[in-house]
């Protein structure tokens, strides 16, 4: 009774100790490729603008690593994605569309930047098509307001604690047919997959510093970050740690056999 009673202590040991073990190596540090379409605009970019910088500090602080690469010459494996704007008058090529389009029906989390303006009516049409949604030109006026309504509720990974986004100036593409949901009340901020992985916003403008005062700015900018970085998401326990638990387990119970005989 005795080592019947000892080997099963010692079995609960080695299973907390092995928990402890596997806590303490679990993989939660994502990897953020930020990716350059060919034509893009340098001066409004993720990593080379300093006005996104408390943004990707958000994403840092979470233990995310930040590379930077061509939206074209992507491979598929990091854990999240940025695509910076196309530049003014600009198109996506058809490579960089197949790149979006594979993105798009992936489960990778991707955020995506439009623009404001006639000299962006052509990239925001191809991404209108690609998303099948309706994309509002500037030409034609009214496109979208530079302060909208955001329910916590919509979509609280994004949206939690925030009720009032202010825009620079923002364009629209607004989901159609079903396909995409809106998260802010004019269609400055839509969601869009079959997995809610790619992200849209209509004006960069809205995670850089200077718009971030607005405390619902910095909400949005710090959930994004949170989102991208899979704050939300389970560690994932290295292989080698279920490895040394097996181990312990084995050699465990091979001792205390030996003891019993």
């Amino acid at each position: 009774m005795k080592i019947d009673l000892l080997i099963n202590c010692a079995s609960k040991a080695a299973l907390a100790l092995g928990v402890i073990l596997i806590s303490s190596s679990c993989v939660n540090a994502w990897t953020i490729s930020v990716l350059d379409p060919l034509n893009h605009m340098d001066g409004i970019s993720v990593l080379r603008d300093n006005r996104f910088d408390a943004f990707e500090s958000y994403m840092t602080d979470n233990g995310a690593t930040l590379t930077l690469s061509s939206l074209v010459d992507y491979d598929g494996k990091a854990d999240a994605v940025i695509v910076n704007v196309a530049n003014m008058s600009a198109t996506y090529t058809d490579d960089e569309l197949t790149k979006l389009s594979s993105l798009l029906h992936s489960n990778t989390r991707v955020l995506v930047f439009g623009e404001l303006s006639s000299a962006w009516d052509t990239s925001n049409q191809q991404l209108a098509n690609l998303l099948g949604g309706v994309n509002y030109y500037s030409g034609q006026g009214f496109v979208s307001r530079n302060a909208q309504t955001v329910n916590p509720d919509r979509y609280p990974l994004i949206t939690e604690g925030i009720n009032n986004i202010s825009f620079a100036s923002p364009g629209k593409i607004s989901p159609s047919g079903g396909n995409g949901l809106s998260l802010s009340s004019d269609d400055g901020i839509t969601l869009w997959g079959s997995n809610d992985n790619f992200l849209l916003f209509m004006d960069t403008n809205i995670l850089c510093t200077h718009i971030q005062s607005a405390p619902d700015n910095d909400k949005l900018a710090r959930n994004v970050a949170d989102w991208l970085s899979g704050v939300d998401i389970t560690p994932t326990p290295e292989p080698s740690a279920y490895a040394m638990l097996l181990g312990m387990a084995v050699t465990g119970t091979v001792f205390l056999r030996r003891r019993r005989r």
